[in-house]
Protein backbone atom coordinates (compact mmCIF):
# COMPACT_ATOMS: atom_id res chain seq x y z
CA UNK A 1 0.00 0.00 0.00
CA UNK A 2 1.14 3.28 -1.18
CA UNK A 3 1.18 6.31 1.59
CA UNK A 4 1.66 10.19 1.02
CA UNK A 5 4.05 11.99 2.73
CA UNK A 6 1.42 13.67 5.07
CA UNK A 7 -0.37 10.63 5.56
CA UNK A 8 2.45 8.65 6.75
CA UNK A 9 3.85 11.39 8.77
CA UNK A 10 0.13 11.48 10.71
CA UNK A 11 0.27 8.03 11.20
CA UNK A 12 3.62 8.09 12.94
CA UNK A 13 2.25 10.69 15.20
CA UNK A 14 -1.02 8.65 15.79
CA UNK A 15 1.15 5.76 17.12
CA UNK A 16 3.57 7.95 19.09
CA UNK A 17 -0.04 9.45 20.82
CA UNK A 18 -1.89 5.66 21.24
CA UNK A 19 1.74 4.82 23.19
CA UNK A 20 2.21 7.62 25.30
CA UNK A 21 -1.64 7.46 26.20
CA UNK A 22 -1.20 3.69 26.77
CA UNK A 23 1.92 4.37 29.34
CA UNK A 24 0.02 7.07 31.24
CA UNK A 25 -3.01 4.79 31.50
CA UNK A 26 -0.97 2.04 33.44
CA UNK A 27 0.52 4.54 35.10
CA UNK A 28 -2.80 6.28 36.37
CA UNK A 29 -4.26 1.75 36.75
CA UNK A 30 -0.80 1.08 39.35
CA UNK A 31 -1.87 4.09 41.24
CA UNK A 32 -5.69 3.19 41.45
CA UNK A 33 -4.68 -0.07 42.25
CA UNK A 34 -2.29 0.80 44.86
CA UNK A 35 -3.81 4.33 46.19
CA UNK A 36 0.17 5.89 45.56
CA UNK A 37 2.11 7.38 43.36
CA UNK A 38 3.74 5.45 40.90
CA UNK A 39 6.90 7.88 40.71
CA UNK A 40 7.38 9.10 44.32
CA UNK A 41 10.32 10.57 43.74
CA UNK A 42 9.38 12.50 40.25
CA UNK A 43 6.19 13.15 41.94
CA UNK A 44 7.23 14.92 44.88
CA UNK A 45 11.25 16.35 43.88
CA UNK A 46 12.34 18.15 46.99
CA UNK A 47 9.60 16.84 49.01
CA UNK A 48 10.71 13.00 48.38
CA UNK A 49 13.50 13.37 51.18
CA UNK A 50 10.53 13.80 54.01
CA UNK A 51 9.00 10.87 52.86
CA UNK A 52 12.19 8.71 52.66
CA UNK A 53 12.47 9.55 56.14
CA UNK A 54 9.23 9.37 57.53
CA UNK A 55 9.17 5.77 56.05
CA UNK A 56 12.80 4.72 57.98
CA UNK A 57 11.06 6.06 61.01
CA UNK A 58 7.96 3.91 60.60
CA UNK A 59 10.01 1.10 59.64
CA UNK A 60 12.23 1.16 62.50
CA UNK A 61 8.75 1.92 65.06
CA UNK A 62 7.42 -1.53 63.50
CA UNK A 63 10.85 -3.35 64.29
CA UNK A 64 10.18 -2.20 67.81
CA UNK A 65 6.16 -3.39 67.74
CA UNK A 66 7.55 -6.98 66.30
CA UNK A 67 9.69 -7.18 69.07
CA UNK A 68 7.82 -6.41 71.77
CA UNK A 69 4.63 -8.78 70.41
CA UNK A 70 7.16 -11.16 70.65
CA UNK A 71 8.72 -9.90 74.72
CA UNK A 72 4.39 -10.68 75.23
CA UNK A 73 4.17 -13.48 74.62
CA UNK A 74 6.99 -14.65 76.40
CA UNK A 75 6.29 -12.79 79.52
CA UNK A 76 2.90 -14.09 79.18
CA UNK A 77 4.69 -17.70 79.43
CA UNK A 78 6.54 -17.28 82.15
CA UNK A 79 4.54 -15.68 84.09
CA UNK A 80 1.94 -18.75 83.30
CA UNK A 81 4.53 -21.30 83.98
CA UNK A 82 5.72 -19.73 87.04
CA UNK A 83 2.05 -20.13 87.87
CA UNK A 84 2.00 -23.70 87.40
CA UNK A 85 5.36 -24.04 89.34
CA UNK A 86 4.06 -22.22 92.53
CA UNK A 87 0.29 -24.00 92.37
CA UNK A 88 2.57 -27.88 92.13
CA UNK A 89 4.77 -26.54 95.00
CA UNK A 90 1.78 -25.14 96.79
CA UNK A 91 -0.57 -28.50 96.51
CA UNK A 92 2.87 -30.55 98.16
CA UNK A 93 3.47 -27.98 100.78
CA UNK A 94 -0.59 -28.55 101.98
CA UNK A 95 0.26 -32.04 101.98
CA UNK A 96 3.11 -31.75 103.93
CA UNK A 97 2.01 -29.41 106.51
CA UNK A 98 -0.68 -32.25 106.81
CA UNK A 99 2.12 -34.11 108.41
CA UNK A 100 4.15 -31.67 110.24
CA UNK A 101 3.90 -32.29 113.58
CA UNK A 102 3.44 -35.77 113.54
CA UNK A 103 3.15 -38.53 110.93
CA UNK A 104 -0.55 -38.57 109.32
CA UNK A 105 -2.09 -41.18 107.07
CA UNK A 106 -1.05 -39.07 104.08
CA UNK A 107 2.41 -39.83 105.28
CA UNK A 108 3.25 -43.04 103.37
CA UNK A 109 2.57 -41.14 99.84
CA UNK A 110 4.13 -38.12 100.34
CA UNK A 111 7.88 -38.97 98.98
CA UNK A 112 6.42 -39.96 95.76
CA UNK A 113 4.16 -36.88 95.81
CA UNK A 114 7.67 -35.17 96.16
CA UNK A 115 8.92 -37.29 93.21
CA UNK A 116 6.15 -36.09 91.12
CA UNK A 117 6.12 -32.24 91.62
CA UNK A 118 9.83 -32.49 91.51
CA UNK A 119 9.21 -33.74 87.71
CA UNK A 120 6.88 -30.81 87.09
CA UNK A 121 8.74 -28.14 88.39
CA UNK A 122 12.09 -29.16 86.50
CA UNK A 123 10.04 -29.68 83.67
CA UNK A 124 8.50 -26.25 84.03
CA UNK A 125 11.48 -24.70 84.31
CA UNK A 126 12.42 -26.44 80.62
CA UNK A 127 10.08 -24.65 78.97
CA UNK A 128 11.00 -23.12 75.80
CA UNK A 129 10.14 -20.20 73.19
CA UNK A 130 10.79 -21.20 69.71
CA UNK A 131 13.99 -23.12 71.00
CA UNK A 132 14.82 -19.89 73.78
CA UNK A 133 15.13 -21.83 77.29
CA UNK A 134 13.23 -18.75 79.29
CA UNK A 135 14.86 -19.52 83.05
CA UNK A 136 18.52 -20.54 81.65
CA UNK A 137 19.53 -16.47 81.79
CA UNK A 138 21.80 -15.23 79.13
CA UNK A 139 22.59 -18.95 78.20
CA UNK A 140 19.09 -18.91 76.88
CA UNK A 141 20.00 -21.55 74.25
CA UNK A 142 20.76 -24.35 77.20
CA UNK A 143 18.39 -26.79 78.84
CA UNK A 144 18.46 -25.11 82.67
CA UNK A 145 17.93 -27.72 84.56
CA UNK A 146 18.95 -31.48 84.75
CA UNK A 147 16.53 -34.02 85.24
CA UNK A 148 15.81 -35.68 89.25
CA UNK A 149 17.28 -38.65 88.29
CA UNK A 150 19.46 -37.86 85.06
CA UNK A 151 23.48 -37.74 85.75
CA UNK A 152 24.60 -34.19 84.72
CA UNK A 153 27.86 -35.12 82.27
CA UNK A 154 30.26 -32.61 83.09
CA UNK A 155 29.99 -32.98 86.58
CA UNK A 156 29.34 -36.62 86.56
CA UNK A 157 26.50 -36.52 89.25
CA UNK A 158 22.53 -36.71 89.31
CA UNK A 159 20.46 -34.59 91.54
CA UNK A 160 19.61 -37.31 93.04
CA UNK A 161 22.59 -38.30 93.57
CA UNK A 162 23.95 -35.14 95.55
CA UNK A 163 20.35 -34.94 97.94
CA UNK A 164 20.49 -38.66 98.65
CA UNK A 165 24.24 -38.48 99.31
CA UNK A 166 23.59 -35.74 102.15
CA UNK A 167 20.52 -36.71 103.41
CA UNK A 168 20.78 -40.51 103.78
CA UNK A 169 18.42 -42.85 104.91
CA UNK A 170 17.22 -41.77 108.24
CA UNK A 171 17.19 -38.67 110.44
CA UNK A 172 19.16 -39.62 113.76
CA UNK A 173 17.98 -36.81 115.78
CA UNK A 174 17.27 -32.62 115.27
CA UNK A 175 20.75 -31.99 115.37
CA UNK A 176 21.43 -34.08 112.65
CA UNK A 177 18.25 -33.09 110.87
CA UNK A 178 20.47 -29.32 110.93
CA UNK A 179 23.90 -30.50 109.80
CA UNK A 180 21.83 -32.44 107.00
CA UNK A 181 20.04 -28.92 105.88
CA UNK A 182 23.36 -26.89 106.71
CA UNK A 183 24.56 -29.17 103.82
CA UNK A 184 21.73 -28.45 101.60
CA UNK A 185 21.65 -24.88 101.86
CA UNK A 186 25.22 -24.87 101.00
CA UNK A 187 24.21 -27.35 97.87
CA UNK A 188 21.27 -25.10 96.82
CA UNK A 189 22.64 -21.67 97.23
CA UNK A 190 25.65 -22.80 95.41
CA UNK A 191 28.27 -22.09 98.12
CA UNK A 192 29.34 -25.60 98.95
CA UNK A 193 33.41 -24.95 98.70
CA UNK A 194 34.09 -28.57 99.21
CA UNK A 195 32.77 -30.20 96.40
CA UNK A 196 31.84 -27.11 94.45
CA UNK A 197 30.25 -29.97 91.41
CA UNK A 198 27.63 -30.57 93.68
CA UNK A 199 26.24 -27.33 93.89
CA UNK A 200 22.98 -26.06 92.10
CA UNK A 201 24.96 -24.37 89.65
CA UNK A 202 26.80 -27.08 88.84
CA UNK A 203 24.75 -30.39 88.57
CA UNK A 204 21.09 -29.01 88.90
CA UNK A 205 21.33 -25.61 86.87
CA UNK A 206 23.34 -25.24 83.62
CA UNK A 207 22.08 -21.84 83.11
CA UNK A 208 23.93 -18.66 83.43
CA UNK A 209 25.16 -18.34 87.14
CA UNK A 210 24.08 -15.91 89.17
CA UNK A 211 27.56 -14.44 89.58
CA UNK A 212 31.07 -13.60 87.76
CA UNK A 213 34.13 -15.21 89.54
CA UNK A 214 34.63 -11.88 90.99
CA UNK A 215 31.22 -12.18 92.81
CA UNK A 216 29.59 -9.49 90.84
CA UNK A 217 25.91 -9.87 89.65
CA UNK A 218 25.87 -11.48 86.20
CA UNK A 219 23.84 -9.40 83.35
CA UNK A 220 20.43 -10.61 82.70
CA UNK A 221 18.36 -10.88 79.42
CA UNK A 222 17.25 -7.65 78.26
CA UNK A 223 15.21 -6.28 75.07
CA UNK A 224 15.35 -2.64 73.75
CA UNK A 225 11.51 -2.23 73.57
CA UNK A 226 11.86 1.70 72.44
CA UNK A 227 14.92 4.07 71.18
CA UNK A 228 15.36 5.17 74.49
CA UNK A 229 14.66 2.17 76.88
CA UNK A 230 16.06 -1.24 77.51
CA UNK A 231 14.49 -3.62 79.71
CA UNK A 232 15.42 -6.09 81.68
CA UNK A 233 13.05 -9.11 81.94
CA UNK A 234 15.40 -12.17 82.71
CA UNK A 235 14.06 -14.78 85.73
CA UNK A 236 16.15 -17.62 86.36
CA UNK A 237 15.83 -21.54 87.41
CA UNK A 238 18.73 -20.73 90.04
CA UNK A 239 16.74 -17.27 91.21
CA UNK A 240 16.10 -17.82 95.15
CA UNK A 241 12.77 -17.98 94.88
CA UNK A 242 12.98 -21.78 92.84
CA UNK A 243 15.92 -23.05 94.59
CA UNK A 244 13.91 -22.48 98.35
CA UNK A 245 10.95 -24.41 96.66
CA UNK A 246 13.38 -27.12 94.80
CA UNK A 247 15.37 -27.88 98.05
CA UNK A 248 11.99 -27.94 100.24
CA UNK A 249 10.76 -30.81 97.68
CA UNK A 250 13.80 -32.05 97.34
CA UNK A 251 14.14 -32.95 101.31
CA UNK A 252 10.79 -35.02 101.29
CA UNK A 253 11.65 -36.26 97.54
CA UNK A 254 15.53 -37.73 98.72
CA UNK A 255 13.97 -39.13 102.55
CA UNK A 256 10.70 -41.20 102.91
CA UNK A 257 9.66 -39.01 106.16
CA UNK A 258 7.26 -42.29 106.77
CA UNK A 259 11.33 -43.72 107.44
CA UNK A 260 12.14 -40.72 109.97
CA UNK A 261 11.81 -42.87 113.18
CA UNK A 262 12.57 -40.08 115.56
CA UNK A 263 10.61 -37.59 116.75
CA UNK A 264 12.71 -34.60 117.34
CA UNK A 265 14.35 -35.27 113.94
CA UNK A 266 10.87 -35.63 111.97
CA UNK A 267 10.01 -32.39 113.55
CA UNK A 268 12.82 -30.78 112.46
CA UNK A 269 12.84 -31.90 109.26
CA UNK A 270 9.44 -31.11 107.88
CA UNK A 271 9.31 -27.65 109.79
CA UNK A 272 12.44 -26.64 107.10
CA UNK A 273 10.69 -28.98 104.40
CA UNK A 274 7.68 -26.79 104.64
CA UNK A 275 9.49 -23.11 105.54
CA UNK A 276 11.64 -23.55 102.57
CA UNK A 277 9.02 -24.07 100.28
CA UNK A 278 6.79 -21.23 102.12
CA UNK A 279 9.52 -18.53 101.46
CA UNK A 280 10.23 -19.88 98.13
CA UNK A 281 6.54 -19.49 96.83
CA UNK A 282 6.14 -16.08 98.84
CA UNK A 283 9.43 -14.63 96.33
CA UNK A 284 7.87 -16.04 93.57
CA UNK A 285 4.97 -13.96 94.24
CA UNK A 286 7.00 -11.30 94.26
CA UNK A 287 8.60 -11.66 91.08
CA UNK A 288 5.56 -12.46 89.57
CA UNK A 289 4.19 -9.16 90.60
CA UNK A 290 7.41 -7.84 88.83
CA UNK A 291 6.53 -9.46 85.69
CA UNK A 292 3.10 -8.45 85.91
CA UNK A 293 4.26 -4.19 86.08
CA UNK A 294 6.69 -5.31 83.08
CA UNK A 295 3.86 -6.64 81.24
CA UNK A 296 1.47 -3.24 82.10
CA UNK A 297 4.69 -1.28 81.05
CA UNK A 298 5.02 -3.00 77.55
CA UNK A 299 1.34 -2.67 76.74
CA UNK A 300 1.89 1.26 77.51
CA UNK A 301 4.61 1.16 74.84
CA UNK A 302 3.18 -0.71 72.42
CA UNK A 303 -0.12 1.41 72.26
CA UNK A 304 2.30 4.58 72.25
CA UNK A 305 4.30 2.99 68.98
CA UNK A 306 1.55 1.73 67.28
CA UNK A 307 -0.03 4.95 67.48
CA UNK A 308 3.18 6.78 66.25
CA UNK A 309 2.54 3.94 63.30
CA UNK A 310 -0.78 5.47 62.30
CA UNK A 311 0.79 9.05 62.51
CA UNK A 312 3.48 7.94 60.02
CA UNK A 313 1.41 5.99 58.14
CA UNK A 314 -1.23 9.48 57.80
CA UNK A 315 1.96 11.78 56.77
CA UNK A 316 3.28 9.34 54.10
CA UNK A 317 -0.33 8.98 52.81
CA UNK A 318 -0.35 12.52 52.47
CA UNK A 319 2.77 12.51 50.03
CA UNK A 320 2.68 9.68 48.14
CA UNK A 321 -1.18 8.80 48.06
CA UNK A 322 -3.31 9.33 44.86
CA UNK A 323 -6.53 11.39 45.02
CA UNK A 324 -9.13 8.17 43.64
CA UNK A 325 -11.78 10.57 42.05
CA UNK A 326 -9.37 12.65 40.40
CA UNK A 327 -7.38 9.53 39.38
CA UNK A 328 -10.45 8.15 38.24
CA UNK A 329 -11.13 10.83 35.91
CA UNK A 330 -7.85 10.77 34.55
CA UNK A 331 -8.18 7.30 33.30
CA UNK A 332 -11.98 7.93 32.01
CA UNK A 333 -10.04 10.88 29.87
CA UNK A 334 -7.18 8.65 28.87
CA UNK A 335 -9.49 6.01 27.79
CA UNK A 336 -11.69 7.96 25.75
CA UNK A 337 -8.64 9.62 24.12
CA UNK A 338 -6.95 6.07 23.17
CA UNK A 339 -10.17 5.59 21.97
CA UNK A 340 -10.40 8.45 19.44
CA UNK A 341 -6.56 7.76 18.65
CA UNK A 342 -7.06 4.15 17.66
CA UNK A 343 -10.24 5.54 16.05
CA UNK A 344 -8.40 8.66 13.67
CA UNK A 345 -5.07 6.48 13.10
CA UNK A 346 -7.05 3.47 11.55
CA UNK A 347 -8.95 5.67 9.12
CA UNK A 348 -5.77 7.88 7.88
CA UNK A 349 -4.00 4.32 7.66
CA UNK A 350 -7.00 3.43 5.43
CA UNK A 351 -6.30 6.47 2.78
CA UNK A 352 -4.43 6.11 -0.32
CA UNK A 353 -4.19 8.11 -4.13
CA UNK A 354 -6.39 6.29 -5.26
CA UNK A 355 -9.29 7.34 -2.90
CA UNK A 356 -9.18 10.29 -4.79
CA UNK A 357 -8.18 9.16 -8.52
Amino acid sequence: MIYSLSTLHSNILGRRLVERNRSELEIVGTELATGFKADVARDLGMKSGQSIALRNAMDKNDRLIDGNKILDTKLELLDTTMDDFRNEAQDLMNLAVSNSASPAPTVEALQAEAKATLDALISHLNVNYNGEYLFAGINANTTPMTPYATTNNATGYSPQDVVEGIVGTNIADAADAAAKIAELDAIFDSSNAATPAQNFEGTFFKGTPLNDGAGNDNARITAVIAEDYTMEYGVQANDPAFTEILKGVSMIAGLDPADIDNAEGYNAWMAEAIASMASGIKKLGIEQADIGKKREFLDETLTRQQDKTSIYNSRILALEGVDQYEAASRMSALETQLEATYSVTAKISKLTFLNYM
